[in-house]
């Protein structure tokens, strides 16, 4: 999924004309510690003034970089990210989220697996399928 997400990206940028800045992108562990410092030099080199995360934990891990380098969300940084849960208002400020219809995806996906353990050879489902996902604009990208 990351590198889905990741091509998306870069190819909404070529769309626009704004150049791949490839030291923007992070490639991200599981390790929290890891991604705070990753995040932390991030910020502290290249001074983005928005950071896209792929997931809600690298969204919560940016803002707690922010806060401790006394980063003002979202007046010196907005944040918003790729999400499944309803948590985005939980959050301090509260986040901005792509939203995704993850009941949706749940569906499918058991039917898909269904369908191809029933018959593998003649599965009626696509590899690729895509569902609407929905702009939700809080806070963390607000100025």
């Amino acid at each position: 999924m990351g590198k889905v997400r990741k091509d998306g990206y870069e190819k909404a940028l070529q769309e626009v004309g704004i150049p791949i800045r490839p030291a923007l992108i992070l490639d991200t562990v599981n390790d929290a510690d890891q991604n705070m410092k990753d995040i932390a030099y991030l910020i502290e080199q290249e001074k983005p003034d928005a950071i896209f995360a792929s997931v809600e934990r690298l969204a919560i891990s940016s803002i707690r970089v922010a806060k401790q380098l006394a980063i003002r969300i979202p007046e010196d940084l907005k944040i918003i990210c790729f999400s499944c849960l309803d948590i985005a208002d939980l959050i301090d400020p509260a986040l901005s989220v792509v939203k995704q219809p993850a009941y949706e995806m749940g569906q499918l996906v058991t039917k898909y697996l269904l369908d191809k353990m029933e018959d593998p050879e003649n599965s009626k489902f696509a590899n690729s399928v895509y569902l609407d996902s929905q702009l939700i604009f809080q806070k963390s990208s607000l100025k």
